[in-house]
């Protein structure tokens, strides 16, 4: 057996062995930026940290950890929806190491942005959020969790503004940092040098093997998003309901594994009673030494899907409840099933739609 098959094997055998939990999620790392920095303001002082780390906590739950902040003396809060999407039992610990349980008020998948109402006895420590966007240069500060510390800060400056990440299930129009953020620092404060809030740490990516970018989402005082996170709204994205096996094969590897002519998405698992198990697509049912039994997804709404990436923006740029048509290889065979499009908070999350 080769080492591609081997790992591909592997991969396949890990996800039937695991029971289905968040389907379609993104991972941590991005690849795409604009824009670069021009000149750059001194690092942000540690007087300012000592200020607005009380503003900040820890999002704890059964299955990882996070970071929010507080934007108000009553408990309202921001963090990155991906923190709590899927959290079981979260609670937030502020930095007195107090616990509170806390509901989610409205959030946006697109743009990974959730309310909270943290439930706080008294008042508590806010972040002002900035009257003003922040400019290419400027010295920011990230409060966060990441790597198992407890609010601890990470300096960097401004790159890019407006960057997009390549990717549907990424926001766009984010912040770019130098700021060296990882994991667990997810939905922390990104401060500037007068103490406000300028944006909501999102997501990272490598440079290079030495060095990370970070993005954050933008926030101000007067963002549209917080006002329409205010009244309730929760924006829902769009899902098959199903998990890949997390590895794009070259094409000539299709044909040679027994799944047929073109590249796609090879579907590891189904969700029970979602959208694609009622459509007929089918999960990976085993391997062999030589052929891999599962359906592939070669087109979506009638636009190939050779790649993971490509299947995901296809189905983002959709609605929920949209009847579209999957085109999938079983072998030798190719069959087109109708998919309604499922919400993925529903489906896969923790947080009620």
């Amino acid at each position: 057996m080769s080492k591609r098959l081997r790992a591909l094997t592997a991969l396949l055998t890990a996800f039937l062995l695991v029971p289905i939990a968040s389907a379609q999620t993104a991972p941590s790392v991005a690849q795409a930026r604009q824009g670069g920095a021009t000149t750059t303001t001194p690092r942000v002082g540690a007087d300012v940290f000592d200020k607005t780390r009380s503003a900040a906590f820890r999002i704890e739950g059964d299955n990882g950890v996070g970071t929010g902040f507080f934007i108000s003396n009553d408990g309202f809060a921001l963090t990155a929806y991906h923190v709590v999407f899927d959290a079981k039992n979260p609670k937030a610990i502020t930095v007195d190491k107090k616990e509170y349980a806390f509901d989610v008020i409205g959030f946006d998948d697109y743009n990974d942005v959730a309310l909270l109402k943290v439930k706080v006895t008294g008042n508590v420590p806010f972040l002002p959020l900035a009257k003003a966007s922040p400019k290419v240069g400027d010295a920011v500060l990230g409060v966060g969790n990441g790597g198992g510390s407890f609010l601890t800060a990470k300096y960097g400056n401004l790159q890019a503004l407006g960057v997009d990440a390549g990717r549907a299930d990424f926001p766009n129009g984010t912040l770019e940092m130098t700021a060296p953020l990882i994991p667990g620092d997810s939905g922390g404060p990104i401060i500037n040098a007068n103490g406000e809030a300028v944006g909501i740490t999102s997501y990272i990516r490598a440079t290079d093997r030495s060095s990370w970018r970070s993005y954050a989402v933008p926030m101000t005082e007067a963002s549209v998003l917080l006002r329409d996170l205010r009244s309730g709204v929760k924006r829902d994205a769009p899902v098959l309901g199903i998990q890949w096996v997390g590895y794009d094969l070259q094409d000539a590897a299709y044909a040679q594994y027994g799944l047929g002519k073109r590249p796609g998405v090879i579907v590891a698992a189904v969700t029970k009673g979602g959208p694609a198990e009622q459509a007929g697509l089918r999960s990976a049912s085993g391997t062999s030494r030589t052929t891999i039994k599962a359906d592939v997804i070669v087109e979506v709404a009638g636009k190939a899907t050779p790649t993971w990436d490509d299947l995901i923006n296809v189905v983002r740029s959709k609605k929920i409840g949209d009847l579209i048509p999957v085109t999938v290889q079983r072998g030798d065979e190719t069959v087109v099933l109708n998919l309604r499009l499922g919400s993925r908070a529903q489906l896969f999350g923790a947080v009620n739609p």
